[in-house]
């Protein structure tokens, strides 16, 4: 044969190679070290939904993901489980969550796919609290163990230690744009202002009522009668069934019984080895057009994003906006998601955010799609996205400005040290905390604020097509319900993850037929990055403990008896180290920032 006709046959046996050698580690992947056997065969998706969810998964080992199950992927095996013919139901097992209100709706959504397709769902509660309850009201039919009790309510609770932080000496100088951001009243006042209680009132009711439907809708019940059971407060399994909250008393067992005899037979499989083994592979063959989908997830603060060893995280400002670069110049990128998952920050970082998105969105779709909170910081990077969807029950909003600067003289004079400063410049030691503010450092603080303020402002007024006058009305730190939102005009429409990817495909101009590709960032990181950030991580807590209980006990020997409380409660410990590291992330940001809200309705506990 000669070379020239040989040519063709080298390459078609190279290309018979390559697709065998493509072939065999596929099934490597999925038979040997993705999915147990029984997987393949398996007929139910269980889902164990207690702890946290996550918006992304935390880390992975190897080439699997560990740690709690994120939103997406929960969402993502329910939906395909729907039209899937091998699955024929779903397991549930609930509680108890960890979770906001918003993050549950888009469970129950994904839920209600799978009983429009005609599939049972059966769920299993030992223990649970309001939001373990509304998850499994989605379900068609619920069991509890006989022991096992619900803890029903809704709660909002904040404890206010200005007259301990005058025992101590301690003073913290707050400037808020409106007497409705009230992130530092717990250091500066002792009790609630009223206009804190009356958007909390508000937050309860809006969350409590939807909530209130969701079950009644769920177990075929009166408003009433739920509101009756959650009047009881702790209610028994026994009498949750007697009140219909559940169908039946059972164990693991039991239900797997029942289950069986419904389907006539009974094999499970886990969300990740089912996804693992459902997944299609064949997108860069394909050609699936690319959404990029971005997690701004965690209190913002200048510099990189970090994930922290048990799911909590902060978003980088310097992070995140070279994602949004990075998906903004790839061609193949069709469209943007930014899912918001934040309570705000430094303003640096999120104006930093913000103007990625904003050239982003002059070049292809931006959709934002909030999650369980994005107020503060999380509201303005939102205002430069092409459209914005929030869940009913997101916590959003919060348009205004705070910051806070202590003030120790009470303190080093209790414990006998005296301070001398030397300055140049007539406002050098604004941020010095050995002494009081005076008239003029006030004055330039107060200004600063107001000036971040009004962009803050500015920045709704043009995004959303109203007057400042407009937006201050609805500003001023009031926090809103992402339903309240909607009939304010803050956001675009309601609507989980899902259906803001799918308004990303429609406002790319992709066929609904048509494959897309999702590209998640930031990515997740492996186990040993994660062992890095939690010695870390346990390394500042310890530090943090150490020097605040030498500060206590200098307080304490110093001062008369009388002067100071019996004991200094663990509350005051936790909030105090809480404070002190969010000051310490914030601390590059500049004298203005906005911080986390004051606690808002979660189920009670």
């Amino acid at each position: 044969m000669s070379r020239r006709r040989l040519v063709p046959w080298l390459l078609i046996g190279f290309g018979v190679l390559l697709f065998a050698f493509w072939t065999s580690t596929r099934l490597i992947d999925r038979w040997v070290l993705g999915i147990p056997s029984g997987s393949r065969r398996a007929n139910v998706l269980e889902l164990r939904l207690s702890g946290p969810v996550v918006e992304r998964p935390t880390s992975f080992w190897g080439d699997r993901l560990v740690g709690p199950l994120s939103l997406r992927e929960i969402d993502t095996a329910l939906r395909r489980a729907a039209n899937d013919s091998r699955i024929e139901g779903v397991l549930l097992r609930v509680g108890p969550l960890q979770t906001g209100f918003a993050k549950a709706e888009e469970i129950r959504s994904a839920l209600a796919i799978v009983r429009d397709a005609g599939k049972p769902i059966y769920a299993l509660v030992e223990i649970g609290t309001l939001v373990d309850l509304y998850v499994a009201a989605g379900a068609e039919r619920i069991y509890q163990i006989p022991s096992g009790n619900f803890l029903l309510g809704l709660v909002s609770r904040r404890q206010y230690y200005r007259d301990l932080l005058d025992s101590l000496g301690v003073e913290f100088e707050v400037f808020r744009t409106g007497p409705f951001k009230t992130a530092m009243s717990a250091y500066t006042d002792t009790e609630m202002a009223a206009e804190e209680r009356a958007f909390l009132e508000r937050l309860l009711d809006d969350i409590y009522d939807r909530v209130v439907d969701g079950i009644a809708t769920g177990r075929s019940l009166e408003p009433a009668a739920v509101k009756a059971a959650i009047d009881e407060g702790i209610v028994g399994a026994r009498r949750a069934e007697q009140l219909r909250l559940v169908d039946a008393l059972g164990f693991e067992d039991e239900l797997n019984h029942d289950l069986r005899e419904k389907l006539g037979r009974l094999r499970t499989t886990s969300v990740r080895a089912y996804l693992r083994g459902s997944e299609t592979s064949f997108g860069w063959l394909s050609g699936a057009a690319k959404i990029a989908l971005i997690h701004v997830d965690g209190m913002m603060v200048p510099g990189g994003a970090v994930d922290g060893p048990f799911g909590d995280r902060v978003a980088g400002g310097e992070t995140i906006a070279r994602l949004i670069s990075r998906a903004r110049r790839d061609a193949s990128v069709a469209a943007i998601v930014l899912r918001v998952d934040s309570p705000g920050g430094a303003v640096t970082a999120a104006d930093v955010m913000w103007r990625e998105t904003k050239l982003a969105a002059e070049t292809k779709p931006v959709i934002v799609s909030m999650s369980d909170v994005a107020a503060s910081g999380g509201y303005w990077i939102a205002t430069a996205a092409t459209e914005v969807y929030a869940d009913a029950s997101t916590y959003t909003g919060s348009i205004g400005v705070v910051m806070s600067r202590i003030n120790l003289e009470g303190t080093y004079e209790k414990i006998g040290i005296n301070n001398e400063t030397i300055t140049r410049g007539a406002n050098a030691a604004i941020f010095v905390e050995s002494s009081p503010l005076g008239p003029e450092q006030r004055l330039a603080l107060e200004t600063s604020v107001q000036q971040t303020y009004d962009e803050f402002l500015a920045k709704v007024a043009d995004a959303r097509g109203m007057t400042l006058a407009e937006v201050d009305a609805i500003g001023s730190g009031r926090v809103w319900t992402g339903q309240q939102a909607l009939e304010l005009n803050l956001v675009d429409k309601i609507g989980g993850l899902n259906l803001a990817v799918q308004a990303a495909r429609r406002a790319a101009g992709i066929p609904l037929r048509a494959g897309i590709s999702l590209q998640v960032y930031p990515e997740s990181r492996s186990v040993f990055e994660q062992m890095g950030s939690l010695l870390t991580e346990v390394r500042m807590a310890l530090s943090d403990q150490r020097k605040l209980s030498d500060a206590l006990a200098l307080v304490a020997a110093a001062s008369p008896r009388s002067s100071l409380p019996p004991r200094l409660p663990g509350a005051l410990t936790d909030s105090w180290l809480e404070s002190a590291r969010l000051v310490a992330l914030l601390r590059g940001a500049g004298p203005s920032w906005a911080l986390l809200e004051a606690p808002v309705p979660m189920p009670l506990r």
